[in-house]
């Protein structure tokens, strides 16, 4: 479900799993929105507001989230990575620490 408000915070519209492939959002407010799940693989976020947006399950592999406000997002630990790569942390391809490893192993087994 995807939430996009005006300023007064009046949802505009309101979208549940939402492909998003490439979609340009730059600079929108998604304060609070529920991106849950949506595919968001190659979108344009840059400078967008996802102050406490959830995007657990959200496809961010190849987003551009430069500038963005992510603070309070929520993410999974699957999809954790795509957000780091996406604000431009270089992942080295080490092993994880196990205890990191497990962690995410069980977040995939719950969610799958």
């Amino acid at each position: 479900m995807i939430e996009i408000r005006n300023r007064k915070g009046v949802v505009l519209l309101t979208v549940r799993d939402a492909d998003l492939y490439g979609v340009n959002l730059r600079g929108a407010n998604l304060r609070g929105a529920d991106l849950y799940g949506a595919d968001l693989y190659g979108a344009n976020l840059r400078g967008a507001d996802l102050r406490d947006a959830d995007l657990r399950d959200a496809d961010l592999r190849g987003a551009n989230v430069y500038g963005a406000n992510l603070y309070g997002v929520k993410i999974t630990a699957s999809n954790a990575l795509d957000l780091i790569a996406a604000i431009g942390v270089k992942v080295q391809n080490e092993p994880m620490p196990a205890n990191v490893a497990d962690a995410a192993e069980a977040a995939r087994e719950r969610e799958g």
